[in-house]
Formats: structure tokens, sequence, C-alpha cells
């Protein structure tokens, strides 16, 4: 699990000075890697998890592979995935789908548990509302791609005179 982008914390909760911009983390630790892990085929997603139970990686994660297994149908049936302290003290992630992507990706809100908690459910909605609204434009920027067949792909390249 990769961290790409961050918005400051101005006080308590900061957990990209614990993890980083970059920072690699166990993937199913956390709400992002567990909707993603919940998004792969059962095969793959045998031989991406340890065969015993999960290593902990937060002060409160979820660590007995059978559980975390039933969490991930759990969060296939209700379209995302959330986490309440279980990698960082104090936080709450709720994580959703966006589709189009040539990799699975998920949009991710992550908050401290004193003033987002209450209100996950409200949060998950606008979530999921936002992802889609990415994904309809992933999609739609892919169509176009196709349709201009004669667009020169790859890494971009400057010109030196």
């Amino acid at each position: 699990m990769s961290h790409f982008s961050t918005a400051p914390a101005p006080l308590l909760l900061r957990p990209f000075h614990v993890f980083g911009r970059g920072a690699v983390a166990e993937i199913y630790a956390g709400s992002a890697g567990k909707f993603l892990l919940a998004e792969l085929p059962k095969d793959e997603l045998e031989s991406l998890l340890p065969k015993r139970n999960l290593r902990r990686v937060g002060p409160n994660p979820i660590t007995d592979r059978d559980v975390f297994l039933k969490e991930l149908e759990k969060i296939r049936k209700q379209g995302y995935a959330k986490n309440i302290g279980e990698k960082l003290e104090g936080g709450v992630a709720i994580s959703t789908p966006v589709r189009g992507y040539v990799c699975p990706v998920s949009l991710t809100l992550l908050a401290p548990e004193f003033r987002f908690g209450h209100l996950i459910l409200q949060y998950v909605q606008e979530l999921k509302k936002s992802a889609a609204i990415i994904s309809r434009r992933v999609i739609t920027f892919t169509q176009e791609l196709k349709a201009r067949p004669n667009i020169k792909r790859g890494r971009p390249t400057i010109e030196r005179r």
C-alpha cells in the first residue's frame, strides 16, 4: 500500500508524520488496503495474505486471518471499508473504489475519531459520490484517448531547440 498525496493536519492527528508520503505499509493494514484486497479474486487474495494470522501493524488491528476474511466479505457487500483505530490510535478512515484506472485505486478519508467517528455513515455517502465523479472522469478520458488512435502515448518528451 503506497501513500501518494496528503493534506497536513494542523494539530493532533498527523498520520503522515508517522507514515510519510511514499511510505509503504502492509496492504491489509487500514481501510484502503482492506478495500483493495476485497476487490481481488479469491486466488489472488490467498496468495497475498499470510497463511497464518496477520502481523500486528498498529494499536488495534485485525490479526486473526479468518476474522479478516469475514471483514473483506462485509466490505464487498457494503461497498466501502472503514478503519477505527486499527492502524493509528485516534484515527478513523473510510475508503471507496475509484473505477476505470488500469490498477485498483481507492479514495480514502482519514480524520480524528473525536470529530469524525459519529458521522462516519454520512461521510461514506459523500466519499462514494466523490469517487463516482472521479471514476466517470477517468472512464470518459480513457474513452476519448481510445477514440483518437493517432495520439502518441508513452513518456512525455521535451523538444530541444
